[in-house]
């Protein structure tokens, strides 16, 4: 078999186990510390992967448009898809929110294949949609009465429109990241873009976007425009300077200051440092290494073949979440996941 598509299975399967850790990790961690963690960790890996077996210096001589291009291409995939999917994953079961994404991804590349390359659709293609709209409804509304209430609120319209959003920057993301890989090796797209992508979701943890996505009790009355003001007017960094500005004149309050200030930034950011080494080593598995073969199947045997070979992490995850994490699949589901295959099966093989 060639190399892009063994990358590309090899990728899949890796992103099934680190999808099953990241699903424990998900609710000891908020969305953007945890894809902050994540990220760098993988940056790491892939600073080292480019060191032994590539010129870094490659960086200097890419053209600034392609590199600009490979960052904000993860920057729309990573840094806002992904923080949200980590939302919606926090409240459902991974064997469900996997496979409702893989399928809206099809859709969603079939799409953009038909409104902006100019792609006339064929009848497997409209099949193939209507089948992937059958798997997202057992998936999720139809799995309302088998689950408790939290999970239930988001296996409807809400968690629907929220995966759709993410399908939209995943794809977006990815389309973009297409673009630079004409000129970019794929390690050092992984690399410059992760980089980025870390940076960028940790100054926006800092900031207080993770309380947007995950208010507080008292916050979740509030409206979302007076919820993101208060998150910005009273965010880590702005009272982090404040405070430092203003600090005790005792050395005992100048200690308790301290204190105050790393509780804060505990509380706030979701961090955790006994599972923090967990998140930067499941990060640096799942998108320094997985995701790096994923670029080389996309580089090496195109975007179709790769999207094909890499939805059979859906059987991969299913079987690891009823083993390790005990996840229930009833018959619905089952059914669910079997259309999401068929249907992914059915619009992107030609």
């Amino acid at each position: 078999m060639p190399i892009g598509e063994l990358a590309v299975l090899a990728s899949a399967m890796l992103f099934s186990v680190t999808g099953i850790i990241q699903k424990t990790l998900v609710s000891r961690f908020r969305p953007l510390t945890l894809g902050a963690l994540g990220s760098g960790g993988g940056a790491v890996a892939g600073l080292i992967f480019t060191l032994t077996t590539s010129d870094i210096t490659e960086l200097t001589r890419i053209p600034p448009t392609y590199l600009a291009l490979g960052i904000l291409g993860g920057i729309i995939n990573l840094g806002l898809g992904e923080p949200l999917y980590l939302l919606f994953l926090r409240n459902v079961d991974v064997s469900k929110a996997w496979p409702m994404i893989a399928g809206l991804l099809s859709s969603y590349s079939l799409l953009s294949g038909i409104f902006v390359l100019g792609e006339t659709p064929t009848g497997f293609d409209i099949v193939g949609v209507v089948v992937v709209a059958m798997g997202v409804y057992l998936l999720s509304f139809a799995q309302r009465k088998y689950t408790d209430k939290n999970q239930a609120s988001w296996l409807g319209v809400k968690g629907v429109l929220l995966l759709a959003l993410v399908a939209a920057f995943w794809v977006s993301g990815l389309t973009v990241q297409g673009f630079a890989l004409r000129e970019m090796d794929p390690q050092l797209l992984n690399m410059s873009r992760l980089s980025s992508v870390c940076i960028f979701l940790s100054v926006m943890s800092w900031l207080g976007v993770n309380e947007i996505l995950l208010p507080s009790e008292e916050d979740s009355k509030l409206g979302v425009g007076a919820r993101v003001k208060k998150a910005l007017v009273q965010g880590l960094m702005v009272r982090t300077v404040t405070r430092l500005l203003k600090p005790s004149g005792t050395a005992a309050g100048a200690v308790a200051h301290r204190d105050s200030v790393r509780r804060r930034i505990r509380h706030r950011s979701g961090w955790s440092y006994r599972l923090s080494g967990v998140a930067v080593g499941n990060g640096t598995v799942s998108l320094g290494v997985a995701s790096m073969l994923f670029l080389i199947g996309i580089d090496r045997a195109g975007l179709s073949v790769a999207a094909v070979l890499s939805s059979t992490q859906i059987f991969w995850t299913t079987m690891l979440s009823t083993i390790v994490l005990r996840e229930r699949v009833n018959p619905a589901g089952i059914a669910g996941i079997l259309a999401m295959f068929g249907g992914i099966t059915l619009i992107l093989l030609k």
